[in-house]
């Protein structure tokens, strides 16, 4: 009878352990700073949003860092990686991934040397420049239009980084980037006497919301995206979101 009441006990106590204990989310992830890295404090903002919005729903996000295609092909698998952060909704990508809430909104403008006097409103202004883009990223569908139309002359190499120093050599007149990503770029990769030679343009190229994507092959990729989309309103309710938010203003996220 003690035996019986002892492997009930065990067998009660390992239930419980197991009810306890929080689900595993893999997800791939790559290098965005400040919104995702793998050297950054809590990975960059984006990374730490979604593990924090997880985790009030009682899921664990593990994180691998890749190439950002291998990065996509691993998630849109399925098979160890469920999903992938953060990625915008490009053409074709809902065919094979659901889509979470937007983890943040964000705007690419165009860079320019401060020597160039650069203003536009339509891609009709552009049609006279060297404009660089780096491969694998979409820059909406207006300017995949104007691309296709020959109208604007774009040359694509492999990272953002190299594209700012082609900017800052003169080897092209405009840069599309999201705003905070490009200064992060400049501040890490450029010596600050050629980064201050470098600006903006106001005028946004567009504004693009930045998901979780879940892998349509797996078959807990639905709820995964509604425990997120709780999760993050629970962030927002509480005040950690914009605590986060403002983390990137203050550089925290720098902090390895």
């Amino acid at each position: 009878m003690k035996n019986v009441l002892a492997t009930t006990l065990l067998c009660l106590l390992q239930l419980c352990s197991f009810l306890g204990s929080a689900e595993d989310l893999k997800l791939t992830n790559g290098e965005w700073p400040p919104f995702t890295s793998e050297k950054y404090f809590e990975h960059g903002f984006i990374s730490h949003v979604v593990k924090e919005a997880y985790k009030l729903e009682g899921i664990d996000v593990r994180y691998t860092f890749l190439p950002w295609k291998r990065a996509l092909q691993e998630a849109r698998d399925g098979d160890v990686w469920t999903g992938s952060v953060a990625w915008s909704k490009a053409d074709g990508r809902t065919d094979n991934f659901i889509f979470t809430d937007p983890i943040i909104e964000l705007s690419d403008v165009f860079f320019h040397r401060k020597d160039l006097a650069f203003d536009w409103s339509t891609f009709e202004d552009l049609k006279d420049y060297r404009i660089g883009a780096t491969i694998g990223y979409s820059y909406g569908k207006a300017f995949s239009e104007a691309e296709q139309n020959g109208l604007i002359t774009v040359e694509r190499i492999s990272t953002d980084e190299s594209n700012f120093k082609k900017l800052a050599q003169g080897r092209i007149n405009l840069f599309p980037c999201v705003l905070e990503v490009g200064y992060e770029i400049l501040a890490n990769n450029l010596p600050p006497g050629v980064a201050k030679r470098i600006t903006n343009h106001p005028r946004p190229l567009r504004r693009v919301g930045y998901h979780v994507i879940l892998s349509k092959k797996n078959p807990r990729s639905e709820y995964y995206a509604e425990a997120f989309n709780k999760g993050l309103q629970k962030l927002k309710d509480s005040g950690a979101y914009e605590r986060f938010l403002s983390g990137i203003v203050d550089g925290i996220y720098r902090q390895e």
